[in-house]
């Protein structure tokens, strides 16, 4: 459902395209002043940066639990780990690494879809992409988020872990700056960028495709949202077993 809303603002962005170069639409006749809108690349980022916050909020308790069962060595069950994350230390313990995940998904979550905006406009702004190129779009939007943002998925995950003690996420780096290096902030890069990438291009490309293929009508928009369902608890499958 983020999806769906950022995409249609993306869109309706796309749409109103045409008022102008300067970032803001002409105003309307009789009406000086009125009319003015953020040009939509910005407006791109900030539904992501808000679908990102809300996001983040509502499901960073299954991504810390996601985090212990991947590195727990005996292997125990999901509600397992959340009765004893409540039990040894508290209920709010279960938002722990909530501040990373905000530095990291509120901006990273904006760039992805201003970038797909962007690109989108300067490749394809005659025409749709076909199924290939959804693929590249939403794989070099995921690779440009992903790159930028990877330093604050690192400590994300070191909170989450339990393994660590910092005090913040700034002071977070620079205690690896100074003590493991530039190189510790971008550990990962490789595995995180064959992992997101290829999901967010197949997941825009399936969407996409569905919804060119589905009819316009009322029903249009919710048969949109279970389409886009589907296609993400199938890509979660396979990225989780990957």
């Amino acid at each position: 459902m983020l999806f769906v809303r950022a995409a249609s603002q993306i869109e309706g962005g796309e749409r109103g395209q045409n008022a102008g170069k300067t970032g803001f639409s002409e105003p309307s006749p009789g009406q000086p002043g009125e009319g003015r809108t953020a040009h939509p690349a910005l407006k791109a980022f900030m539904c992501g940066s808000l679908s990102g916050t809300c996001s983040t909020l509502l499901f960073q308790p299954l991504d810390l639990v996601k985090t212990r069962l991947q590195t727990l060595a005996p292997k125990v069950g999901m509600f397992s780990v959340f009765i004893n994350v409540i039990k040894t230390e508290k209920f709010f313990s279960l938002w722990k690494g909530v501040s990373p995940s905000f530095v990291r998904c509120i901006p990273g979550v904006g760039i992805y879809f201003s970038t797909f905006y962007s690109l989108k406009q300067h490749f394809f702004l005659d025409r749709a992409p076909n199924a290939g190129e959804a693929v590249l779009l939403g794989a070099g939007a995921r690779a440009v988020a992903g790159v930028s943002m990877l330093p604050f998925t690192v400590i994300k995950t070191r909170f989450e872990s339990g393994f660590y003690s910092y005090a913040s996420v700034p002071g977070a780096l620079r205690s690896m700056y100074e003590t493991e290096g530039i190189r510790a902030l971008f550990s990962g890069l490789t595995a995180t960028l064959l992992r997101d990438a290829p999901f967010s291009g197949i997941y825009v490309m399936f969407y996409s495709q569905a919804k060119r293929a589905l009819p316009q009508g009322e029903s249009h928009a919710h048969v949109l949202m279970l389409v886009q369902k589907i296609n993400r608890v199938g890509l979660v499958l396979v990225q989780y077993v990957l």
